[in-house]
C-alpha cells in the first residue's frame, strides 16, 4: 500500500512544505512501514530524503490495547539528496489513547501515540493517526515532547485519491 501526505510546518518564521510518500502494509494484524520518500521545500531550497526500515517499522498492532505500552526495535537507513547517512538502531515504545482532533485536512477520531525513542536519535514525541475507516493509521499531526506542533496534514491522499 502506498499513501501520500502533504504537510506544512512553521520553521523559524518561514513555512516549509513537505510531500511524503509512505510505503506500508497490514500483515498479521500489524501496520508495517517499509519506508518513505520526502521532499521538503523551505525558502526556495528543496531537500529530498529516502528512508527505509529493517525490519519494517511498526508502532503498533492493528488494534492496540489503550494505555498499554508496545515496543519494537528496528534500524533506520536514510539518504539525503542521494548521500547516505549513518544508520541507526532504535527502540520505539508507544502508548495509545483516543481523542477527536481537527487539522487542515478535516476532523477525525484519532489515535494519539506517545512514543519514546531510545538509541542515537533519542526523543519523545506525540503523533495522531486516523483511528478508523479507509484512512486508519495515516498520520494527521505530530508534536514534540514540549507539545509544540511539528507538522499537520493539509491534504490526505490514499493510493493517489
Amino acid at each position: 500500500m502506498y499513501n501520500e501526505m502533504t504537510y506544512s510546518s512553521a520553521v523559524g518564521g518561514s513555512t516549509s512544505n513537505t510531500k511524503n510518500k509512505a510505503y506500508s502494509n497490514f500483515v498479521g494484524g500489524e501496520f508495517f512501514n517499509y519506508g518513505f520518500t520526502s521532499s521538503t521545500t523551505l525558502a526556495g531550497n528543496t531537500t529530498n530524503v529516502l528512508t527505509y526500515f529493517s525490519p519494517p517499522a511498526s508502532t503498533a498492532p492493528f488494534q492496540p490495547a489503550l494505555n498499554t505500552p508496545y515496543s519494537r526495535t528496528y534500524t533506520t537507513v536514510t539518504e539525503v539528496d542521494g548521500k547516505a547517512q549513518p544508520a541507526s538502531t532504535q527502540t520505539v515504545t508507544t502508548t495509545f489513547s483516543v481523542e477527536q482532533i481537527t487539522v487542515l485536512a478535516g476532523t477525525f477520531q484519532a489515535c494519539k501515540l506517545k512514543s519514546e525513542v531510545s538509541g542515537p536519535q533519542a526523543n519523545v514525541y506525540y503523533m495522531w493517526t486516523v483511528g478508523s475507516g479507509r484512512l486508519k493509521g495515516i498520520t494527521l499531526k505530530q508534536a514534540g515532547a514540549d507539545g509544540v506542533k511539528r507538522s499537520e496534514a493539509k491534504v490526505i491522499l490514499l493510493n493517489g485519491q
